[in-house]
């Protein structure tokens, strides 16, 4: 009797879907609201609610990765350079909140997914000579 009760909990727990709280919003599969801005309306509300840190043991897919603590009780991994070397510091700062360029702004879309917009000037001199097209839209 224990046994179908201990695995009809755990039938139920698994079929249970929780919010997650550690979030890695630089996959391109995660490209929401929840995953890239942890929820907040907009990339100034999450930033100025969040306090970020350069996350000192990188995952295996980044040599530079930001870590964006949030009161939300969301933690939002960016990574920023792959270790390939692609990436996008020369725009933003790890943890910086502005564009690095005054040129460029960073806008939230109508689905609250934000995005570095630059014009093609400033495009042009970074990609692809200083990094790919996929790091300007995904780690900046």
């Amino acid at each position: 009797v224990f046994f179908v009760v201990a695995f009809g909990a755990c039938v139920l727990g698994m079929l249970r879907t929780s919010d997650p709280k550690w979030l890695v919003s630089t996959s391109a599969l995660y490209q929401t609201n929840t995953y890239t801005l942890a929820g907040y309306a907009d990339w100034d509300i999450m930033t100025s609610s969040c306090c970020c840190i350069e996350t000192p043991n990188p995952s295996s897919d980044f040599s530079v990765e930001e870590r964006w603590i949030c009161p939300n009780g969301k933690v939002l991994e960016r990574g920023r350079v792959n270790r390939a070397g692609d990436g996008t510091l020369s725009l933003r700062a790890v943890c910086g909140t502005v564009p690095l360029d005054s040129r460029c702004a960073i806008v939230t879309s109508s689905k609250g997914v934000p995005a570095m917009t630059c014009p093609d000037a400033v495009v042009s001199t970074y990609v692809p000579s200083l990094m790919s097209s996929v790091a300007y839209q995904l780690y900046w």
